[in-house]
């Protein structure tokens, strides 16, 4: 991935916010390299990255070995597998080094350098210039937050692998409550960056609608209805909002003084 390029995996900082639980996903990650040099953990970067490349290759042959016995309309096996779990089918198929005395050689080790991997991700996402993201069909917010919550979220259940690989057991119920916690925060996060890309260019319209009309109300006499009639279609226009003059005249400019009211007469004036 070359990730630590552009972040210390020791010591780089990380952000509380927007993503609160990826500080203590690096700290924990970071617990679990205790010791190691950042050429350490550089060496098993490499490592993991070799592994999940190994396990997608040996898991696309596997796919197409059983692709016979799939439906002819099945996409069971269309997508790449994710990195968290090529990382487990790796540690599972022995794909690792075989030398302990390798860094890389301990799959707890693995597991927490691919966490601070998804963390060194999302902070370069969020700190990427603007002119660097690309396009996205969700816009800037999309372009930068999705991609940057998707590592945070991959972090998190890099972590959860390592502490798995750490204790030989499941994830302790504490942990997976926790991790419910953040799954059901990251959820409403989601829900609410929906919420902003359905709703964000309307937001935007309604937004310059509103200081258009403050610094021309004059000009159309505190005419809404004339000025819906030119504001309409520059809305579609500029904003791809399609909206009706009727709209733009007692919704959006509801809170403004009456269509067709010189400033300063009442509504029933």
């Amino acid at each position: 991935m070359d990730c630590f390029d552009n972040f210390d995996p020791i010591e780089g900082n990380v952000p509380l916010y927007p993503f609160y639980g990826l500080f203590d996903v690096a700290w924990k990650a970071r617990e679990l390299l205790a010791g190691l040099s950042k050429q350490d953990i550089l060496w098993i970067e490499h490592e993991v990255d070799w592994q999940i490349e190994k396990a997608r290759d040996l898991f696309a042959q596997a796919a197409e070995r059983n692709q016979n016995r799939l439906d002819d309309d099945s996409d069971d096996f269309d997508e790449e597998i994710s990195e968290i779990e090529a990382m487990s089918f790796a540690v599972d198929a022995g794909l690792g080094t075989t030398n302990s005395d390798e860094p890389g050689h301990c799959p707890i080790r693995c597991a927490a350098v691919l966490a601070l991997m998804f963390v060194a991700n999302c902070i370069n996402t969020l700190n990427c210039p603007e002119e660097d993201l690309g396009t996205a069909d969700d816009g800037p917010i999309g372009a930068r937050l999705i991609p940057a919550a998707n590592d945070a979220f991959n972090a998190a259940l890099a972590l959860g692998l390592a502490l798995k690989y750490e204790r030989h057991i499941e994830i302790t119920n504490d942990l997976e409550i926790e991790m419910d916690e953040r799954l059901a925060d990251f959820n409403k996060d989601r829900a609410r960056r929906a919420a902003m890309r359905k709703h964000g260019p309307t937001n935007q319209a309604k937004a310059f609608v509103t200081a258009e009309w403050a610094r021309h109300r004059s000009a159309y006499n505190g005419n809404k209805s004339a000025f819906a009639r030119d504001y309409v279609r520059r809305i579609h226009n500029e904003y791809h909002v399609s909206i009706t003059e009727k709209q733009m005249r007692e919704v959006w400019l509801k809170d403004t003084p009456p269509a067709s009211k010189p400033d300063g007469l009442p509504a029933n004036g």
